[in-house]
């Protein structure tokens, strides 16, 4: 789960993991991205969710277009992308594109979804040991 740990989100981060939430993941859109084309961690984030958006699916939401649609992106003179900032935004008379910056945070790192291993019937564990196979699905850590 990854959250927006900027401001009153540090303590929503803190709260969670004192919670037991072990998948809380806490994103900063200052800090440094893991793609140096990028500013910083928002600018990467977005330009992953305009990938993704080239072939995604998403509701006929005005509200969410708008957001993805307003915040406009330039080169600094180190060549590195970076998106326009909430205060320009606001000196621009346009209001936070939130529902844009979450649908962007969900691309703040790579995920991997976990397969669940089936419970083997005790006949093909027997099987299994006879024959020589492993008793997880998995033959290697790729096939998860």
């Amino acid at each position: 789960m990854f959250v927006d740990e900027t401001g009153l989100g540090a303590g929503v981060v803190d709260r969670l993991r004192q919670l037991n939430h072990r998948d809380v993941i806490g994103v900063n859109g200052a800090a440094s991205p893991s793609d140096k084309r990028f500013l910083n961690k928002r600018m990467e984030m977005w330009s992953n969710m305009a990938d993704w958006l080239k072939t995604a699916n998403i509701p006929d939401d005005k509200d969410l277009i708008a957001d993805l649609t307003t915040p406009e992106y330039f080169y600094n003179n180190r060549g590195q992308l970076v998106l326009e900032s909430k205060d320009s935004l606001k000196k621009r008379g346009q209001s936070s594109p939130d529902r844009g910056d979450s649908l962007a945070l969900s691309f703040a790192y790579p995920v991997r979804a976990t397969i669940q291993e089936r419970a083997l019937p005790q006949s093909e564990l027997d099987w299994r040991k006879v024959t020589g196979q492993k008793t997880s699905r998995a033959k290697n850590k790729d096939d998860c």
